[in-house]
């Protein structure tokens, strides 16, 4: 079933699509990748800083009301 269209022979099922190799697949994500990671950092805002803080664990019987009213009062809170 092949039809002469404009000077050339077609033969169906010839067609090839060229497809990016597996090099070329994997350097376009990471160009792509970098991109967006320079713009995101771009855009961050700067780092916020936090007053000095002190964790308690919260878990039951470990003193932590206690050691809690022992710095409130140490720093007078």
């Amino acid at each position: 079933m092949a039809e002469n269209t404009g000077g050339s022979k077609y033969i169906p099922g010839t067609y090839v699509k060229h497809r990016p190799s597996a090099s070329e697949k994997a350097n376009r994500y990471v160009r792509e990748w970098d991109e967006k990671r320079i713009e995101k950092k771009g855009k961050e805002p700067g780092l916020v800083e936090f007053p000095p803080t002190i964790c308690i664990s919260r878990k039951l019987a470990v003193g932590a009301v206690e050691i809690a009213d022992i710095v409130a009062e140490k720093i007078g809170h």
